[in-house]
């Protein structure tokens, strides 16, 4: 392992990408998951697809439909984004901070201000 020192700019910006990076895959699934929602939706209320029994393949149909497990997944994969979003919002306000200037809200009534601010990234 080599050692290399960080520059003052550096913590901060791989934060700034990381979440970048966290909030793009977040909106993917959720994006995922209301499209794969929708679309097993609009299956599930036409009635298209019934689904296949494995168990029981003489009978043809599922007790679980197509369009549910379809609305099943989008719901999943919603839940998975919420969490990403989440962090890619707050890695993106520590690597802000850690850059340099920020408007910080004093007191609700008096207007913003740009003060300078310093982070220290400690790798453990």
């Amino acid at each position: 392992m080599q050692n290399r020192k960080l520059t003052d700019k550096e913590p901060g910006m791989q934060y700034l990408k990381k979440g970048k990076n966290q909030k793009k895959l977040g909106t993917v699934l959720a994006t995922g998951g209301l499209v794969i929602g929708t679309i097993g939706m609009a299956v599930g209320l036409s009635g298209f697809a019934k689904g296949f029994d494995w168990s029981n393949p003489q009978s043809g149909e599922s007790e679980m439909s197509s369009g549910s497990a379809l609305m099943v997944a989008g719901a999943v994969m919603i839940v998975a984004g919420v969490p990403f979003i989440i962090a890619g919002s707050k890695n993106k306000k520590r690597g802000e901070l850690l850059l340099g200037t920020s408007n910080i809200m004093i007191a609700p009534q008096v207007s913003t201000k740009k003060i300078f601010s310093v982070g220290v990234a400690i790798n453990i």
